[in-house]
Formats: structure tokens, C-alpha cells, sequence
């Protein structure tokens, strides 16, 4: 066989070689993308978001562009950031209510009117409107009192 003829078959043969692992290795990523994206579409759906956002970054890794694992990572992170403002307003209920039971109602004012921006705790906004009420009387109270001077807040009186 011709040297010239045989090399060039030889590198049709490399490229063939290389084509078919170019199309092997695309299948696997294809493949694995799939793959992270169902888990951390479980993930996500078990609650447990932080985890997906690392499924989705792994396919992120592989498929900068894939907008599937862009847009699940960006749920995934709202969902993060509202069971954050969930607990900070829950925190916020506790303490107000703290306040509250202690006497404290102009202290309790502020958390409590922070815990009833959550429309599902009814409480907060029960808290929120005693502690009004008990803030007003306490005020009214301690202007009746030979120390009215200043208010139940601590600030003069005008």
C-alpha cells in the first residue's frame, strides 16, 4: 500500500475514533446533566434546598447555559430565602410575645408588629393589637402618676 494512501487512512480513522468519543462523552453529559437535574428536582421538592442548589450547580458545572438548572437554582434559593424570613419572623412572634407576657408592651410592640407581616400568624396581630391597647394604658397611667413626666417609652412627653 501506498505510504501517503495508508496515512491518510490512518487519520481518517483517528478522526472517526475521535468523532465517536466526542459523541460518547457528549451522551454521558447529557446523561449526568439529566441525572443532577432529577435529583435535585427531589431534592427540592423534599424540602431540602440547599442540597438541590448542589445538584444544580453540578450541572451548572457541566452545561453552563442549561436554563433548567438556572431557573431551579433560582427557586431553590427563593425557597431558602423565604424559610429564612419565615424563622426571623417566627423569632420575632417569640419575642414580642415575651415582652408582651412580661408587662413590656411598648418593647413588644416592634417584633410583634415585625411577626404579624406573616399573614398566616393570626397570633401575632392578637399580640400586636393587646400590646397597643396595654401600651396606651400604661402611657395614660403614668401621666396620671406624680412622675408623669415622661412616658412608659422613657421619652419626655411633649
Amino acid at each position: 500500500m501506498n505510504p501517503s494512501l495508508l496515512r491518510q487512512v490512518v487519520e481518517l480513522r483517528d478522526r472517526i475514533v475521535a468523532e465517536e468519543q466526542a459523541v460518547a462523552d457528549a451522551a454521558e453529559r447529557a446523561r449526568r446533566v439529566e441525572a443532577e437535574l432529577e435529583e435535585g428536582t427531589r431534592l427540592l421538592e423534599a424540602g431540602r434546598a440547599t442540597d438541590a442548589i448542589v445538584r444544580f450547580d453540578q450541572v451548572l458545572a457541566i452545561d453552563p447555559g442549561n436554563r433548567r438548572a438556572a431557573a431551579a437554582r433560582r427557586d431553590a434559593q427563593e425557597r431558602i430565602l423565604a424559610s429564612k424570613n419565615r424563622e426571623a419572623l417566627e423569632s420575632a412572634f417569640q419575642q414580642g410575645k415575651s415582652l408582651f407576657d412580661a408587662g413590656r408592651y411598648e418593647e413588644a410592640l416592634r417584633p410583634l408588629t415585625d411577626a404579624a407581616a406573616d399573614p398566616r400568624n393570626e397570633a401575632a396581630r392578637e399580640y400586636l393589637k393587646a400590646g397597643r391597647r396595654g401600651s396606651s394604658r400604661a402611657c395614660a397611667s403614668s401621666a396620671r402618676s406624680a412622675a408623669g413626666s415622661r412616658c412608659c417609652s422613657g421619652r419626655p412627653r411633649r
